[in-house]
């Protein structure tokens, strides 16, 4: 009986992989386009597939929080906070950095926003 039931409980208790769940997110978007759903499905799958090889992990974490289902937008933060990150620590006005680091400390794109405007 033991056997018979742990099969059945990871039957019941797994989740849906990550192919469904990209395809439901497609059919939810354009329920009436197959053209589109399958754009869509081919983007957030590649996007999702970039992120599981993305190496900062910091930034990763702020673009899942930003966007927890949306796997397109989720990319397009972490890029855009990388290119932020990058830009932030080459920054050479230190009273700036510190000020716009101080009111953002997790936000790359918004430290670079107010780094610029005050440098």
């Amino acid at each position: 009986m033991k056997n018979i039931l742990s099969p059945l409980a990871k039957l019941f208790s797994s989740k849906p992989s990550i192919e469904s769940e990209i395809r439901e997110i497609a059919y939810n978007e354009y329920p009436t386009n197959v053209d589109t759903q399958n754009y869509i499905y081919n983007q957030h799958l590649s996007a999702y597939k970039f992120l599981k090889t993305a190496n900062d992990n910091k930034v990763k974490e702020f673009a899942v929080k930003s966007y927890p289902s949306n796997y397109m937008l989720q990319q397009h933060i972490y890029n855009e906070q990388l290119s932020s990150k990058r830009y932030m620590d080459a920054a050479t006005n230190e009273a700036a950095k510190s000020i716009s680091q101080g009111k953002y400390p997790n936000d790359y794109t918004a430290q670079k926003y107010i780094y610029d405007s005050l440098n």
